[in-house]
């Protein structure tokens, strides 16, 4: 309902409007920033990104923040950063302004927006595993020379029992 209790809001008539419009369509937008960016920068970064969906005539249906994570690959001398998901439904002409102003601020590193088909699925937050916390070390569990190239014998000679037979140990 609206403040005067007459008709529903404009949010909600909003969304009622856009709920049949096949121009409205699940978009998601993922974006890195700059490690130094501190945490108020990265709020002013959200809020603006969030800004110019909503001035699109778009809605924000979710925000996850995934954190410091190290790149795959440098990028202007930079290994980490901090990303960013956001999910919203909007027209495409939306998608272009996203674009111009990733573009224009220095402080994303990377961006990507794209088509979300099927219901929202959060992604799920692992802090990473520090290289000491691991189990089984470096090697995946196995120790150091044990594994699939390893020197040391697969079976044990004595695993085996010997067949009464003819004596002929020779491989067939």
């Amino acid at each position: 309902m609206s403040l005067h209790g007459k008709g529903p809001s404009p949010d909600e008539a909003l969304l009622a409007s856009s709920e049949g419009d096949p121009r409205v369509k699940e978009y998601e937008t993922v974006f890195i920033l700059h490690p130094e960016v501190d945490e108020a920068g990265i709020e002013r970064e959200i809020e603006a990104v969030r800004k110019t969906i909503v001035d699109g005539q778009g809605e924000v249906t979710g925000v996850y923040k995934w954190g410091r994570r190290k790149l795959a690959y440098p990028i202007l001398k930079v290994n980490e950063g901090f990303y960013t998901l956001i999910r919203f439904r909007s027209e495409a002409e939306v998608l272009k302004e996203l674009d111009r102003r990733y573009k224009l601020n220095e402080s994303v590193l990377r961006h990507l927006t794209v088509h979300s088909s099927g219901e929202p699925n959060p992604p799920e937050y692992r802090p990473r595993e520090r290289r000491g916390e691991r189990r089984g070390g470096r090697h995946g569990g196995r120790g150091r020379g044990e594994g699939r190239f390893s020197d040391k014998p697969v079976v044990e000679e004595d695993d085996f029992e010997e067949e009464e037979g003819d004596g002929d140990d020779r491989a067939i």
